[in-house]
């Protein structure tokens, strides 16, 4: 019987010699020489061809970016390696394969892409092997990865306004306590609470900013230093994303006493 030559190969001193005529699960008994005719008695050597096959090493599957990131592309290739005209290549793409009308992004088992506009994706990685006989050899794997927008969260400092003024009356010393209220929120990370969210302050025109606490509401007490006139404050919110972009809400304020000592 004749067996594909995909599936075996007769070898004479390493070069090919014909097509087999018989075999069994081990030693091949005989061949055809394509100029003499059968021969028979020598040893032939089974070959099995390894499956060709492709897997996605980078990025992993379910992975999140952010426009403008490098993203690395890394593929893992088994194949023939024989009765090929040329080595295998991988070719990237996305929405589908690149043979079958996928938006090409990258060539080569160890690349890069770099995308530059949100949304989930799906990466394909198509390997082939031209073959000497026979159609070409594919494989192809695929991953989802999901591309966020490259925005910091939206921060706003919702009570009071900025340029609110206070007056602590004939309080002495002349300390006002004001409440906080913010807020923030994030295409990636939703709303912010609790702990993610920092609070700051300063005298206008310091350089160092003072811890004020977390949360989505906090009271500090605000004492006016300078006689006749309005100390002003600075209050900052922010809120930092899982992409490491942080969003920054600052209001000023004013204290101002009836009375100077």
């Amino acid at each position: 019987m004749s067996i594909p030559l995909d599936n075996y190969l007769i070898a004479n001193g390493g070069n090919f010699v014909g097509h087999i005529l018989a075999t069994n699960p081990g030693i091949l008994a005989g061949y055809l020489d394509p100029t003499s005719g059968v021969r028979s008695g020598m040893v032939l050597r089974r070959v099995n061809y390894a499956s060709l096959d492709v897997q996605i090493n980078k990025p992993v599957n379910g992975e999140s970016f952010v426009v403008g990131d490098t993203v690395g592309l890394h593929a893992i290739t088994t194949g023939d390696g024989m009765n090929v005209s040329s080595p295998g290549s991988v070719i990237w793409s996305i929405d589908a394969p690149y043979d079958e009308g996928g938006t090409y992004i990258a060539e080569g088992k160890d690349t890069t892409w770099m995308p530059d506009t949100p949304g989930t994706y799906n990466v394909f990685a198509v390997y082939t092997e031209n073959s000497l006989s026979g159609p070409d050899k594919r494989a192809q794997a695929q991953v989802t990865v999901t591309v966020n927008d490259a925005q910091a969260p939206t921060v706003t400092i919702t009570s009071p306004t900025d340029g609110t003024t206070f007056d602590p009356g004939y309080a002495d010393p002349a300390i006002v306590t004001v409440t906080f209220t913010g807020e923030a929120t994030d295409t990636v990370d939703g709303t912010f609470a609790g702990a993610d969210l920092h609070w700051s302050y300063r005298v206008q025109g310091d350089s160092s900013w003072s811890d004020a606490g977390t949360g989505s509401q906090i009271s500090l007490d605000l004492m006016d230093t300078v006689c006749f006139d309005y100390t002003y404050y600075e209050v900052r919110l922010q809120a930092t994303n899982t992409n490491n972009l942080t969003g920054t809400d600052i209001i000023t304020v004013g204290v101002n006493a009836l009375f100077c000592k």
